[in-house]
């Protein structure tokens, strides 16, 4: 949205010079008004349901960290029970699970930070932006994860 003023302004600059313009600069001048309050307008509505947002994403991170230490278990049960087979199936699992809570807990403090921003759009992207390189990261290491567990359902040295 600031880009959309920044260009408005932008044209009613360029437009200034120009005869019979009035008509179009005021129109520009109406449009950066009506996206000036609407974003004013968003930022207070961001702000009110980011205190839901914050709660509601760290009720989904306690249920994954649930999951993740119920599917630990039934991992340890898989490996004792089946071997290297049930231990591959395990160490996926985990993975998935892992990966859910690592998500979970990204999104968790995205909604704390974007909280704390108060609509400031730099705070925003920063947060956004640090969110987006944690998810990338727990992304890349749930990968490694399941190819680690995975080599459990293959012969050493095999073509598989």
């Amino acid at each position: 949205m600031a880009l959309a003023i920044a260009d408005l302004e932008e044209q009613n600059a360029a437009l200034a010079g120009f005869a019979n313009s009035e008509k179009t600069i005021e129109l520009n001048n109406r449009k950066i008004d009506s996206l000036s309050r609407l974003r004013a307008a968003q930022g207070v509505a961001q702000a009110q349901e980011a205190g839901t947002d914050v709660a509601k994403a760290k009720e989904l991170l306690d249920i994954l960290t649930a999951v993740d230490t119920a599917a630990q278990a039934a991992a340890t049960g898989m490996a004792e029970s089946f071997g290297a087979v049930g231990k591959a199936i395990g160490g996926l699992t985990t993975a998935l699970t892992g990966y859910e809570r690592t998500q979970a807990g990204v999104a968790a403090q995205l909604a704390a930070s974007m909280k704390d921003a108060g609509g400031d759009p730099t705070k925003i992207a920063k947060a956004q932006a640090t969110a987006a390189q944690q998810g990338a990261q727990a992304q890349i290491k749930s990968y490694g994860d399941m190819a680690s567990a995975a080599k459990g359902f293959f012969k050493e040295s095999s073509t598989g």
